[in-house]
């Protein structure tokens, strides 16, 4: 495919349906935005929230992935509903299980958000483009399909590293941001390993890396169970039973909200 123009075919009512009304809060959109740096092998993510103008806040997600070529944005990053697990792999170049699924994530940041600049490198090439929520819903169409064409900023111009930088602009929330308690609710979705780093900054500084530790300390717990240690009196046996640990939680009340946690780092599922 060599196509100069980059083209996102919808219907304009899957965005508003799938985006804006299902994410209306920052921690999930970020999680998503994670979920694709970890399909994309990387090491590390850093999330810069920047209010120092109240007026004009910004949301970074930077990564040191694999990034994308100018065809692999058409062909991949911008099809709404690609089933990846068809047109793919179950696994990332690295090896890594993928968490996406159907593309979908990508549209959870117009709930937070009116315009998002994606910049990304591969192969030594640097592609900036920039989709715009507003001009997304002027296409006069909530029946039929439409193709819209975001507006490319830079093309193929050389650089010598890869990765993504999604840039979240023109933000709807009011408050400024509180970087802890979203490091906090960032946990909460993904188990953390070695295999990735996620920091949060805020306005560049005071840097808070994301950790398991994180998402127990809210916890009110009523009952805890160490494994295998606390488990040595169950009769059965069960595959692995040397090599699994670590430790079960009860809590006095249900999370808010309910989710369970699979893979790693895991995606949560939604009940």
């Amino acid at each position: 495919m060599n196509d100069e123009r980059l083209k996102m075919t919808f219907m304009p009512n899957t965005i508003e349906h799938l985006g804006v009304r299902l994410y209306s809060t920052i921690p999930p959109v970020i999680a998503e935005l994670i979920a694709n740096s970890y399909d994309a092998d990387a090491k590390r993510v850093t999330i810069k929230l920047i209010d120092t103008d109240p007026s004009n806040k910004e949301i970074i997600v930077e990564d040191d992935g694999h990034g994308m070529s100018f065809d692999d944005i058409n062909s991949k990053f911008l099809r709404i509903g690609r089933n990846r697990r068809v047109s793919d792999t179950d696994k990332s170049p690295g090896g890594r299980l993928v968490i996406g699924k159907k593309g979908l994530g990508k549209l959870s940041f117009f709930g937070i958000a009116n315009k998002i600049i994606v910049s990304t490198s591969k192969d030594g090439k640097r592609n900036v483009f920039e989709l715009n929520w507003k001009d997304i819903i002027n296409q006069n169409s909530s029946e039929r399909p439409v193709e819209y064409e975001p507006r490319i900023i830079e093309k193929d111009v050389d650089d010598t590293k890869t990765g993504t930088t999604i840039t979240l602009k023109d933000i709807k929330r009011i408050t400024d941001f509180a970087p802890r308690q979203i490091a906090t609710s960032i946990s909460r979705f993904f188990i953390i390993d070695d295999e990735l780093d996620i920091i949060v900054q805020h306005n560049n500084s005071n840097p808070v890396q994301v950790t398991n530790e994180m998402k127990y300390k809210t916890l009110d717990v009523e009952f805890e169970w160490k494994v295998p240690a606390d488990l040595s009196g169950f009769k059965d046996d069960y595959a692995h039973r040397n090599t699994i640990s670590g430790k079960i939680f009860t809590t006095k009340s249900p999370s808010n909200p309910p989710q369970t946690c699979v893979a790693s780092p895991c995606f949560p599922v939604r009940n």
